[in-house]
């Protein structure tokens, strides 16, 4: 008998240490896997944040005010881009959403000027030089000083023509329509001194990034496609670093509401330097409530961002408490509108 009870004892004791071991475990894999997922989407945001503003922003000012894409259909019809655009949750429960624009080539940067004007938005487009254009390159046109919208369009042909060359856009490409008068509001015919910026086989990248039934998804906004980026994410908040317009230093965080609603006219566009996220990742698999048919209390607080940042509230789902959570923050420099600005 007492061996009997000896062993009882030494097996409720085995079985309380594993109890623990595993509630340890099951705590560190899902922290882990929560940090995992938060990172590898603020990667994928950071990448394309950095990138942002090629081709659209010259020397710190906004080049596409508003943007014309065609592709088989019109997708964009002069509306509103910048490098990178916050769209506010409605509420504190609400994930933002972030939209960036961007060319895939760094020769987007330096545009090459229409020696004489189109007759008409089907016009070829006339330059001095190519400067590397070749059939189905994709250019971006553009005329910032008269605020026209820019159009996308790709090459379909070169060919020397008096002093400078002709640049064709045919309507054999699928993004370039047959009347762009009727594809577009505003299809302008560019005048002389319009740029031309060369983005070469890689099309403009225009993709927003939103959290979806905790997936951060990465939505094309010209093809429509939507790729998940990172599973098990809870919220998304971010929030814009702004200058004086005239240097590089931020001198605010701002969310992305009322003056900074979208859209944004040009005056706000051209102050932002950064942003700043935070990213709240969630454990894969709820945990049982400490006690038996209890609720969960896993988490009973709801995390912070950064101070003075905004509020992350989960309430949005019901259960949010079986879950652990790992906040992540990062701030992105918009480099490529802060190398453009003369000021320090």
């Amino acid at each position: 008998m007492v061996g009997l009870f000896v062993g009882l004892l030494v097996a409720l004791a085995v079985y309380s240490s594993f109890r623990f071991v595993d509630a340890q475990r099951r705590a560190q894999v899902s922290g882990i896997g929560a940090l995992e997922t938060g990172i590898g989407g603020l990667f994928a945001i950071q990448h394309d944040v950095k990138a942002s503003g090629i081709g659209v922003v010259l020397n710190g000012q906004t080049v596409c005010p508003t943007m014309n894409i065609y592709k088989g259909g019109t997708v964009a019809n002069g509306t509103a881009i910048a490098p990178v655009v916050i769209t506010a949750g409605g509420e504190d429960e609400d994930s933002d959403s972030i939209t960036i624009a961007y060319s895939g080539s760094v020769l987007a940067n330096n545009g090459i000027p229409l020696i004489a004007g189109m007759p008409a938005a089907t016009s070829v487009l006339k330059t001095a030089n190519v400067r590397g254009i070749a059939v189905n390159d994709f250019l971006v046109v553009a005329n910032p000083a008269d605020n026209l919208p820019c159009t996308l369009m790709q090459a379909t042909g070169t060919s020397a023509s008096g002093f400078g060359y002709d640049i064709a856009h045919a309507t054999t490409s699928t993004w370039n329509p047959s009347s762009p008068g009727a594809a577009f509001a505003n299809a302008p015919a560019y005048p002389a001194g319009s740029l031309v910026y060369n983005i070469g086989q890689i099309t403009f990248n225009w993709v927003t990034y939103r959290v979806t039934g905790g997936n951060l998804e990465a939505v094309n906004l010209i093809t429509n496609e939507v790729d998940v980026v990172a599973n098990n994410v809870a919220l998304l908040k971010a929030w814009y670093g702004t200058s004086n317009g005239t240097t590089s230093q931020i001198e605010q965080w701002v969310p992305a509401t009322d003056a900074w609603a979208n859209p944004l006219d040009a005056a706000h566009v051209t102050t932002i330097r950064a942003i700043r996220i935070a990213a709240v990742a969630r454990s894969q698999h709820p945990e049982k409530p400490s006690v038996v048919g209890g609720e969960c209390d896993v988490t009973t607080v709801a995390p912070t961002s950064w101070p003075g940042g905004p509020a992350l509230d989960l309430s949005g789902n019901s259960n949010w408490r079986c879950y652990r959570y790992r906040v992540l923050t990062l701030v992105i420099p918009l480099k490529n509108v802060i190398f453009g600005v003369s000021g320090s």
